[in-house]
C-alpha cells in the first residue's frame, strides 16, 4: 500500500477510536449527564403560591447527598427545591418527595418546574436541529469541493500526459522532417 492509503486508513481509525471512546464515556456517565442537562434546563426559580394569597418564590439546587451510582434509578432525588416561609425559615424537599405544609399535602415541587423545563428543551432541540442541518450542509459542501479539487487535478494530469505525448510526437516528426531536408 502506498503512503496515501495508509494515511487515510490511520485517520479513519483515529476517528472511529474517538467515537468509541466518547460513546463509552457517555454511557458510563449517562445518569450524571442526564441529571445535569435536566438541571440546566430548569429555571433557577419560579413564582407561585400555595394558598392563592401569599406569593412564594421556589428555588432549585442540586442535592448534595445524591449518589449518582447508587441512586441512579431515582434521578429526581438529585434535585432539591426550597423556599422561605413568612418567618424566613427554609423549607426544602427533594424532587421525588411531596411537600407537606401544616399537615396538608401540597404536591411535588418538581412538577412546578416541569413546564418551563420542557419549553426550554423544545427551544434547545430546535436550535440543535438547525445546527445539525447547517453542519451537515457544510460537510456535504466541503466534500463536494474536495471531490471537485481532486477531480480537477486528475483532469489536469491526464491533459498534461495526453498533450505532452502529442507534443513529443510532433517534435519527433519535426526533427525527422528537418533531417530529411
Amino acid at each position: 500500500m502506498n503512503k496515501k492509503k495508509i494515511k487515510i486508513i490511520s485517520i479513519i481509525s483515529a476517528v472511529v477510536a474517538v467515537i468509541i471512546a466518547a460513546s463509552a464515556l457517555i454511557s458510563a456517565n449517562y445518569t450524571r449527564i442526564h441529571i445535569d442537562v435536566m438541571y440546566s434546563l430548569m429555571p433557577d426559580y419560579i413564582d407561585g403560591s400555595f394558598d392563592d394569597v401569599n406569593p412564594v418564590r421556589i428555588y432549585k439546587r442540586k442535592n448534595p447527598n445524591f449518589d449518582y451510582k447508587t441512586q441512579k434509578d431515582n434521578p429526581l432525588q438529585a434535585y432539591e427545591f426550597y423556599f422561605y416561609d413568612d418567618e424566613g425559615n427554609e423549607i426544602s424537599t427533594t424532587g421525588d418527595e411531596e411537600l407537606v405544609l401544616d399537615g396538608e399535602e401540597i404536591g411535588m415541587m418538581y412538577g412546578d418546574f416541569l413546564p418551563q423545563m420542557l419549553e426550554n428543551w423544545e427551544s434547545l432541540k430546535t436550535k440543535l436541529i438547525v445546527c445539525a442541518v447547517i453542519a451537515s450542509l457544510l460537510i456535504i459542501s466541503g466534500l463536494i469541493v474536495l471531490w471537485f479539487i481532486v477531480w480537477s487535478k486528475k483532469q489536469d494530469e491526464e491533459k498534461a500526459k495526453k498533450y505532452s505525448n502529442k507534443n513529443n510526437q510532433k517534435s519527433k516528426k519535426r526533427k525527422k522532417s528537418k533531417r530529411k531536408n
